[in-house]
């Protein structure tokens, strides 16, 4: 199994700590840096089809990536998998995780951990969750999201599924007061379609996509890129199918206390962006949301 951590108590004066096992993407992105150039293709390889890429043989998975067989399986050893065996083991494990639904999930839920409360274990695993997904976040994926949308020379469209679309509405809504040409999609083919009509290479596309991933959403993503549209991916770190057409992929954690999906540490991450983005021209955004102010008091009785 992969190296685990262990994160730090989410608030003065707690004791607990929590461990986690990266998948097999965050643990390429967080050594990303560490990588030589024959590697960075081995995970490029790995991204373009996660993870099914990374289990075919250690020959054929070479000749995919262009490399080496030992460049291979001193790649997963970096990664710190003993055994290529141990990785592929790993990525099988992703591959069932990321078909769990809250079905599945739910019969696992710890529902009566004694002398606990709801409200301390979701004070100990959300708040550790967002504390893991801000503190692992990949700085150079980070910072492509946060040029691609904060540009105003690039139209914006934003859009997610049944329940992410609640992120993607969001994120519109914010980004709207920062800068001009932001569009929120509903999550409905014939939105999705109108927006392709006009889609071009100067747009950005912001879609969020979370397992069990949406085939609409993906196929309107991938169609997106297809039109030369740059993809912003919001997803969990099993990483949705349209990763591999993704200029920017944020993966965040989505586990929590309960067998539904935890999107708190995604808000954290669309405030970040929205911190960023706001720093890029101050002068530009205080005018726009002084504007905004002025015009909201106008029409407010």
């Amino acid at each position: 199994m992969p190296p685990s951590r262990t994160l730090p108590p989410p608030y003065a004066g707690s004791t607990d700590t929590i461990t986690h096992t990266k998948t097999v993407a965050e643990l390429m992105r967080s050594r990303r840096h560490e990588l030589t150039t024959a590697e960075l293709r081995i995970m490029q390889a790995i991204l373009r089809d996660y993870p099914a890429a990374g289990l075919q043989s250690v020959a054929a998975f070479a000749g995919d990536a262009g490399v080496s067989p030992p460049t291979v399986v001193r790649f997963t050893a970096k990664l710190g998998f003993p055994t290529h065996a141990q990785f592929q083991a790993q990525l099988r494990a992703e591959v069932s995780a990321r078909s769990a639904g809250p079905a599945q999930l739910y019969a696992t839920t710890d529902h009566t951990k004694p002398g606990t409360t709801v409200l301390h274990r979701c004070e100990q695993q959300i708040g550790c969750a967002v504390i893991d997904t801000l503190h692992t976040a990949d700085d150079v994926d980070f910072a492509r999201a946060v040029n691609l949308t904060a540009d105003p020379s690039r139209p914006v469209l934003i859009t997610g599924g049944r329940v992410s679309a609640a992120l993607a509405l969001y994120l519109a809504t914010s980004l709207q007061m920062l800068r001009p040409g932001v569009r929120y999609l509903e999550p409905q083919q014939g939105a999705r379609t109108a927006a392709l009509l006009d889609l071009t290479h100067k747009y950005t596309v912001v879609t969020f996509d979370y397992r069990r991933y949406e085939r609409d959403t993906v196929r309107f993503g991938t169609k997106a890129a297809g039109q030369g549209g740059k993809i912003v991916l919001f997803t969990d770190t099993y990483l949705s199918p349209l990763a591999r057409d993704a200029s920017a992929v944020v993966a965040t954690s989505v586990d929590g206390p309960g067998p539904l999906a935890c999107l708190t540490p995604a808000f954290a991450m669309i405030d970040a962006l929205l911190v960023a983005a706001s720093e890029r021209d101050t002068g530009k955004g205080q005018r726009r949301l002084t504007q905004y102010d002025d015009l909201s008091h106008d029409t407010v009785n």
